[in-house]
């Protein structure tokens, strides 16, 4: 007989997703704090990643369900979470979804999925990475770079980084 799977509560998981958004800002101001320890450092990321298991409880379907529209909103860190969590499960369809979204998002929102791209297994992400660095638009072409920079697979010989140095867009250097 089948092992009885577990009852998942949705409003569990928005918590965890809420709480991993909320944890992630957190960690981003711990980076240039001075009044932040080591350790407490650590602390903040052991809690995000025990809230990312929290969500990893659900099967993929259902976490899709519930994260992929969060994907969409401008905020950084609710994007980061939505997208870290969808990629950590691993799977093709999870993964695409954060892709498009990438080459759609700008802004705020760019910059948390740039982010949880970043922590992914460079394998999952790095081909639709590297195109997003050739052919994309210049902000999404630049946050794909410190992705392949992150993952230590961005070629400084790409032609591609000479445009985007030169670009007289100035938001596009912030990122």
């Amino acid at each position: 007989m089948p092992a009885a799977r577990a009852r998942i509560i949705p409003d569990l998981l928005r918590i965890h997703a809420d709480d991993l958004a909320f944890q992630w800002g957190q960690r981003r101001a711990a980076l240039s704090s001075r009044k932040h320890t080591l350790r407490e450092y650590a602390e903040i990321n052991e809690r995000i990643e025990a809230h990312v298991q929290g969500l990893l409880v659900a099967d993929g379907q259902a976490l899709m369900a519930l994260l992929q529209p969060q994907l969409a909103l401008g905020d950084r860190d609710e994007a980061f979470a939505a997208a870290h969590a969808l990629l950590r499960i691993g799977a093709a369809a999870p993964t695409h979804a954060v892709i498009v979204e990438f080459s759609r998002a700008a802004g705020e929102r760019l910059a948390g999925l740039r982010d949880a791209l970043s922590l992914a297994p460079p394998a999952q992400v790095a081909a639709e990475v590297q195109s997003a660095l050739e052919k994309a638009k210049p902000s999404t072409a630049v946050a794909a770079a410190v992705v392949l920079a992150n993952h230590r697979q961005l070629d400084p010989r790409s032609t591609r980084l000479d445009q985007l140095l030169a670009d007289p867009d100035p938001t596009v250097a912030s990122l």
